[in-house]
């Protein structure tokens, strides 16, 4: 029962993250895909996980209860092992169907864009990696909801990550739309207008293709 409840528990994880990973994805695209001006919002509004943090830090304190009870240290008996692997398994599970969906609760929603897209899937299969890596030392049942809590506060640094990573294939795409623009513009030798600022633009462009 414990090996099902541990195999149980990074997948919960995974659910988990995919929920968070896209809510965080959410802002990030927001932020233009720049990963300081990220990190700096999740700094100044301080947009951490506390919810979900404080449960997994509840269901720590029995265990930490029960092993300086029986005086083993760290050492907490097979079903107080298995009981705490379930309730964190249960805790993300929970957490992941409370998440909101960016593509519909969101005044400004989610895009999933390709570039969008690339950034969840390797953001996911580095939630995965660290997963598995938590997963596998056989670590004492009172560490199980600290380690995962460590892991929810670190899911915005997956998209960080995944950004950098990224970062030579998407140079690679934006060249290849500015020399395909470039071979377009030398063909047509239109008049071009350029539109800047930080918001408006695009309602700017659409106008302006109306009019003229």
């Amino acid at each position: 029962m414990q090996t099902l409840a541990a195999i149980a528990l990074p997948i919960a994880f995974m659910v988990f993250a995919y929920h968070r990973v896209r809510r965080y994805l959410h802002i990030f695209q927001q932020e233009e895909y720049d990963s300081p001006r990220f990190l700096a919002w999740i700094r100044d509004s301080r947009t951490f996980d506390k919810r979900l943090t404080v449960v997994l830090a509840a269901i720590a304190i029995p265990s930490w209860t029960i092993s300086a009870l029986i005086g083993l240290g760290t050492t907490v008996p097979g079903p107080a092992t298995t009981l705490t692997l379930i309730a964190v398994a249960a805790a993300l599970l929970i957490a992941a169907c409370l998440e909101p969906n960016p593509e519909q609760a969101a005044k400004k929603k989610l895009a999933m864009t390709q570039r969008a897209t690339r950034i969840l899937y390797v953001a996911l299969a580095l939630a995965a990696v660290l997963a598995i890596a938590l997963a596998l030392p056989p670590l004492p049942a009172p560490w199980h909801p600290l380690i995962w809590i460590a892991a929810v506060q670190s899911i915005p640094l997956t998209l960080v990550l995944a950004n950098l990573l990224l970062a030579p294939v998407e140079k690679n795409i934006q060249d290849g739309f500015r020399k395909s623009a470039e071979a377009r513009l030398a063909t047509v030798a239109p008049k071009t207008i350029g539109i800047t600022g930080s918001f408006g633009k695009t309602s700017v462009k659409h106008i302006l293709g109306h009019v003229m």
